[in-house]
């Protein structure tokens, strides 16, 4: 017989009345769905509220019979007096409202239709317990679906599309499109405000179509928004007043007062309008103390120079102390610009190995045999530091493992021949921080492509006692 036919068929014989709350919540949660369903008929019997999560739970049990009485149960805990319960209740409720095994919509029903009577109070103690944006939502929800005035309906979308939640504030945008145009204007002037750039840039597409609204007095206003991708918008589309709004930010960038954020917004707005006097502008503040005023610099200047003061730019901008502004010649690299000379870059990076990163980054969109080249460079020098160490472990692992049909130059083969050749530094750290199999696999592909002779013996560093055997 097997060990589930063995099973007991009646409830277990234990004195649930007898048992404190705390132990028989724990025990709804048994294996067994007899004592589950002893424990649920206790649990209403008992009246107590601190059963409302575990009646819950048993709502979307495996056993009919613990569902059915969790149902039944669930339903006299609909009062008043068990708000703060439901509250605190909230994980087990939309664990139910996820997942559904059975079909509890009308319980589900009748649940939202009492928090929607006490949903301040619902509101209050939940906000006493820690922020959950999933029950956020859900209780906005229960307040849109709620008969309101006009002006409350307003107020509450108002505060929903300056939520800094993007589901929530989306929500109160699509419901603020159904209002009248007078209603409507206000809650997408305070989605404005929002800290979200989709809300702000939604707000003003929806507000650019209303007859009421002076659109290009907004998009003068929108050229300096916090958002890069709004400011471009409402630079593309404004037709008056375009001198204005470059006076307006020659005047923020004259004034010396204004934070490095307020000058980074006004010379992108600027470089949208007028380009030549944003550049000169730009060159003024390459060297400012602030991160993103020179990153906004730098990214101006890596527009407007071609050629061979490209490259010097690139380089220039690889060398920033901020990982930020180095990250704009990685983004220009992959978006098909040409990088800099191979060796310009392995200088740059022997001469700051923090740069190494970046370096490998603009490597990995050329020849191969380069990026291969600048590790063993980085382990023939100097011992690394670790997290260099790991990087170079992982673009040689990566190096490794990609297919690759590009054959090396004769420069390139004589300086791969020459570093790996070198057993006393650069091979050494390399068995070391990759293995002797990674070291065969590099090997091996060097001598496809002919980088070492095929008739010489290979030479492998052990791992114990660093001799070699052919």
């Amino acid at each position: 017989m097997k060990w589930w036919q063995r099973r007991p068929r009646t409830a277990p014989q234990v004195a649930l009345d007898a048992l404190e709350m705390a132990e028989l919540l724990q025990r709804s949660r048994s294996w067994d769905g007899f004592e589950r369903e002893a424990v649920v008929t206790e649990l209403c019997r008992r009246d107590d509220p601190a059963a409302i999560g575990a009646l819950l739970v048993g709502c979307g049990d495996w056993v009919p019979q613990v569902r059915r009485t969790a149902q039944q149960g669930l339903r006299q805990f609909l009062r008043s007096e068990c708000v703060p319960r439901w509250a605190t209740a909230w994980p087990e409720l939309a664990f139910l409202r996820r997942v559904q095994r059975v079909d509890v919509s009308a319980l589900l029903a009748d649940i939202e239709r009492f928090v929607t009577l006490h949903i301040d109070a619902f509101d209050r103690q939940a906000q006493l317990s820690s922020p959950n944006p999933e029950r956020q939502r859900w209780v906005f929800g229960l307040r849109l679906k709620q008969d309101l005035p006009k002006t409350e309906r307003s107020a509450l979308l108002c505060q929903g599309v300056q939520s800094s939640d993007l589901p929530l504030a989306r929500r109160a945008l699509q419901a603020a499109r159904h209002l009248d145009a007078q209603w409507g204007q206000a809650v997408f002037e305070a989605a404005l405000r929002s800290r979200l750039p989709r809300i702000r840039d939604a707000a003003a597409r929806a507000l650019l179509r209303l007859p009421a609204v002076h659109g290009q007095r907004l998009l003068r206003e929108l050229c300096f928004d916090d958002s890069a991708e709004l400011r471009a918008t409402a630079a593309a589309l404004l037709h008056s007043g375009r001198e204005i709004v470059a006076a307006r930010a020659v005047a923020v960038l004259d004034n010396v007062a204004t934070s490095p954020r307020q000058q980074g917004i006004a010379l992108h707005a600027l470089s949208l309008l007028e380009k030549p006097a944003a550049l000169a502008r730009a060159t003024q503040r390459l060297e400012a103390a602030s991160t993103s005023l020179r990153r906004m610099a730098r990214s101006l200047r890596l527009q407007a120079v071609q050629d061979a003061a490209l490259d010097e730019e690139m380089l220039t901008t690889l060398a920033d102390p901020s990982a930020k502004v180095r990250r704009l010649v990685v983004e220009l690299v992959r978006r098909g610009t040409t990088a800099p000379s191979a060796e310009a870059l392995r200088a740059l990076g022997l001469q700051r190995m923090e740069l190494a990163a970046d370096i490998f980054a603009i490597l990995r969109r050329g020849s191969p045999w380069e990026r291969l080249s600048f590790a063993l460079e980085l382990l023939s020098t100097t011992t690394p530091e670790p997290a260099l160490r790991q990087r170079i472990k992982q673009e040689l692992k990566s190096w490794a493992a990609v297919r690759f049909f590009v054959q090396p130059d004769a420069q390139q083969r004589a300086r791969l021949a020459a570093l790996w050749g070198d057993h006393h530094t650069g091979l050494r750290h390399l068995h070391r921080l990759v293995g002797t199999d990674m070291v065969e696999k590099i090997e091996t592909r060097l001598r496809a492509f002919q980088v070492l002779e095929r008739a010489r013996t290979a030479t492998i560093i052990r791992s114990d006692n660093f001799r070699t055997t052919p």
